[in-house]
């Protein structure tokens, strides 16, 4: 039990004077016991984080064009459709789950230990069950752990920093849509699991080399790793706490400070049990149960409402979905960063308001989707979905700097990977809801049994606007007894 309190602790990783020469070149590769190779060909510089996160979430993304290998799976096997698609729900269980565990090993041990642990993950990628629990693992660690570097290396654009990230992976549906295609015509199928597991180990290794930590010592614009005027950072030694990023730091007064030093010195323990980590975790599940569920039947439910348009055709829609995913994760967080600079707004409070504009064209888009459906209007529907691919992966996008924000650098992955459990439970609660569901409606007709889920979904989508608004980002709300709300105290 003590080991495993232990591990749940976040303690300040430390580097030597031998690591932090190394880590000033590109390439380096500890050799022995605080001795490493370096490549002086090339120094290190923190926007090649950006290339590096890219292609890890670009290659762990490929769970988004697992809809294109149901129907070939489903022939191959001899099985229904619906019982191809479980594998993808065990493996968006998975995600969530190893993201949450992984965190407090990530900020221990540094994203290369982390990347190293995925590639051999990700080469289990061959085997169809291991597709659900071992490659679902793998894309859970890879997801966090290139996120809490760059939200060190990039305290004055936290936002844009953690949307270029994530937005690889909004982009691999695009990528391994054309690879699974090309392989699925020219190999086979069992070649596209084992030559996409080997490519993305190749891969992942390169990844693992560039990314690292800053040093302990690191300022950038004025700014510390945790977001602080160099001049304001404390000399505290991090044993259980993280600090928040506040750029806002000078323009404070006296109460308000106390308030912000309370922020910096959170455990994790109260981070997670906090009231408003319960109302974000709930904001996370009701804003992506919609992706989750339908995302790998967009295929089959372009096909049945196109009865005039081609295979080709349907691919086209996939990747004009993908790249409007794509663009939702790069330019809404990139949008929040202008907003908080711009409106001179608490951080947290400007990703809680963009976060809670994309809830709302979600719900707004959702409740006119079955109208759609009817009709069998594709062009529509075509357009309701791209719409949808933008504000799901802007809400992606900006979740980890919202995390940065309220709770800290040293939190922000174990925090984002806890909340990734959301699409565990998502995937597989909400998977078996639209599986049973999908199958009390079928004896009517297909597009019925896809309305009918479409609803339910609506619905949870409607309550996230709810609990977004109970998201407090007023540090002075957060920290009085009981739960406080704009100053106003609403339970004891």
């Amino acid at each position: 039990m003590r080991r495993l309190q232990a591990y749940w602790r976040v303690v300040e990783p430390t580097k030597s004077a031998a690591q932090i020469d190394a880590e000033t070149y590109a390439v380096y590769i500890g050799i022995g016991p605080d001795v490493y190779y370096r490549a002086t060909c090339l120094r290190f510089h923190r926007w090649m984080l950006f290339l590096a996160a890219f292609v890890s979430q670009i290659c762990c993304g490929s769970l988004y064009a697992y809809s294109l290998l149901i129907k070939p799976l489903s022939a191959r096997l001899g099985a229904t459709d619906e019982a191809v698609s479980l594998p993808y729900y065990v493996a968006y269980a998975c995600v969530g789950v190893a993201a949450a565990v992984a965190g407090p090993f990530v900020e221990r041990h540094g994203p290369r230990a982390a990347i190293a642990v995925l590639a051999v993950a990700t080469q289990s990628h061959a085997l169809l069950y291991g597709y659900g629990l071992l490659y679902g693992s793998g894309v859970g660690i890879n997801y966090v752990t290139p996120i809490a570097p760059l939200q060190k290396w990039f305290p004055d654009l936290r936002g844009t920093a953690a949307g270029f990230a994530l937005c690889g992976f909004g982009a691999s549906g695009v990528v391994w849509g054309g690879v699974y295609q090309l392989l699925l015509r020219d190999l086979g199928l069992l070649h596209v699991f084992v030559v996409g597991g080997v490519s993305m180990t190749l891969l992942l290794l390169v990844c693992a080399i560039v990314l690292r930590t800053p040093p302990p010592a690191y300022r950038v614009h004025g700014l510390d790793m945790h977001g602080v005027e160099a001049f304001a950072g404390d000399s505290l030694s991090l044993v259980d706490f993280a600090k928040a990023h506040d750029d806002r730091w000078p323009e404070l007064d006296t109460t308000e400070r106390v308030y912000h030093d309370r922020i910096q010195h959170q455990s994790l323990r109260t981070c997670v049990l906090s009231a408003d980590f319960v109302f974000l975790y709930a904001t996370y599940m009701a804003t992506f149960v919609f992706g989750i569920v339908y995302l790998p039947h967009f295929y089959d439910l372009y096909m049945l409402l196109a009865t005039s348009e081609t295979e080709s055709d349907a691919l086209n829609f996939l990747l004009v979905a993908a790249i409007c995913n794509f663009l939702g994760r790069l330019l809404l967080p990139i949008a929040s960063d202008v907003l908080i600079h711009c409106a001179n707004l608490n951080p947290p409070f400007g990703r809680k308001l963009v976060f809670g504009v994309a809830l709302g064209v979600q719900s707004i888009v959702l409740g006119l989707l079955p109208n759609a459906l009817r009709e069998r209007d594709v062009e529509t529907f075509a357009a309701m979905v791209w719409g949808l691919a933008v504000v799901l992966g802007g809400a992606t996008g900006t979740l980890p700097s919202l995390c940065t924000d309220l709770y800290g650098v040293y939190n922000t992955g174990t925090m984002f990977g806890i909340l990734l459990t959301g699409s565990s439970l998502v995937g597989l609660v909400g998977g078996y809801v639209f599986t049973r569901c999908f199958s009390a409606w079928k004896h009517t007709s297909e597009l019925d049994a896809y309305v009918a889920n479409v609803h339910w979904v609506h619905a949870v989508a409607l309550s996230g606007l709810l609990f977004v608004c109970l998201v407090r980002t007023n540090p002075v709300d957060r920290f009085q007894p009981g739960y406080t709300l704009c100053g106003r105290r609403l339970c004891r």
